[in-house]
């Protein structure tokens, strides 16, 4: 998958087997090429964790722009 090709990942997509190929991405990878491996997952990964329910960085992003 190309860096610049966004998945679609929202709570109404069906999850297709490159959605969970994509996710599987997340748990398997060499430490030694992290770099590598962020770099490849860039493009999707906000959406990837917002759609398996971790939301802390959203809700992080909402307290900023409230208190600024």
């Amino acid at each position: 998958m190309n860096v610049s090709e966004k998945m679609d990942f929202s709570a109404g997509a069906e999850l297709t087997d490159a959605h969970r190929k994509e996710m599987e991405k997340h748990a398997n990878f060499n430490q030694a090429n992290i770099k590598e491996h962020y770099d490849e997952l860039c493009a999707n990964y906000e959406d990837i964790y917002l759609r398996a329910g971790f939301h802390d960085p959203r809700k992080c992003a909402d307290l900023v722009n409230e208190l600024f």
